[in-house]
């Protein structure tokens, strides 16, 4: 009953599927604001322990994928993943809510932005004090980021 966007990222964090899940749907018509709203609403859970996570892909062009496994990451992609990565380390979530799909490479890799909406929740339940760190990154299919960043409360 899950979307394969959450199944697909918990089966690797949970094999044994034995945590209580709550999937939540992307409002399409609002702006890129609204869900870094939602997030913020969204950080107080994590007071109770409630693990929120966005899966989506910050480079998600499926007009533009190349079916070869190891194919080569075009240039506009490349360049906004790392422009991405850079604002995050920044903590400069203003110009990922505002600015990212204004670039060429940012309309290339962002061509809908239900893949792009669940990072914004994920910065927006950010605390500014959390420790971040990017979990996983690698580029797919010439047009797919797989970068993973996670915050957390810094031990």
């Amino acid at each position: 009953g899950l979307d394969h966007g959450t199944w697909s990222v918990l089966k690797h964090m949970y094999p044994k599927a034995d945590i209580p899940v709550l999937q939540m749907s992307i409002y399409m018509e609002q702006p890129p604001e609204y869900h870094v709203k939602v997030g913020e609403e969204l950080r107080k859970l994590r007071e109770k322990g409630v693990l929120i996570v966005g899966s989506g892909n910050i480079v998600h062009n499926l007009r533009k994928i190349v079916w070869d496994p190891n194919a080569k990451a075009y240039d506009w992609a490349i360049e906004f993943d790392e422009y991405v990565k850079q604002k995050i380390i920044q903590r400069d979530f203003k110009s990922l809510t505002h600015e990212a799909m204004t670039t060429t490479a940012g309309k290339l890799s962002i061509p809908t932005p239900d893949h792009w909406y669940p990072l914004l929740y994920t910065l927006g339940a950010s605390e500014k004090n959390d420790e971040m760190k990017f979990e996983y990154s690698e580029m797919q299919n010439g047009s797919i980021s797989m970068r993973c960043v996670s915050f957390g409360m810094k031990s």
